[in-house]
């Protein structure tokens, strides 16, 4: 049994809304299994860093745990491409 953030009242701990006020119940990041992030999400900050970072930003305005991973990670691959371009600009102009 788990109690209600809002009212107090016990509720299974199954429940995702409480049986008295139909409050939402909260459930750990381990119940969730959001905090790691998926494959996709590798693959669009990796190849799509801008857009990555964006989506991070709106899963932090949800509220999703995983969304700080996200924007991290997109930006980390941000500043990798842009020392990746500038290395190849010098390499192509025989500097």
């Amino acid at each position: 049994m788990k109690a209600c953030p809002h009212c107090g009242t016990a509720n299974p701990n199954t429940a995702e809304f409480c049986m008295n006020c139909r409050g939402g119940l909260a459930r750990s990041l381990s119940q969730r299994g959001e905090t790691d992030l998926s494959t996709g999400d590798w693959v669009l900050c990796v190849l799509c860093s801008g857009i990555a970072c964006i989506l991070g930003i709106v899963r932090l305005i949800q509220g999703k745990p995983n969304a700080g991973k996200m924007i991290g990670v997109s930006i980390l691959f941000v500043i990798l491409w842009t020392g990746v371009r500038i290395l190849l600009t010098v390499a192509m102009n025989g500097r």
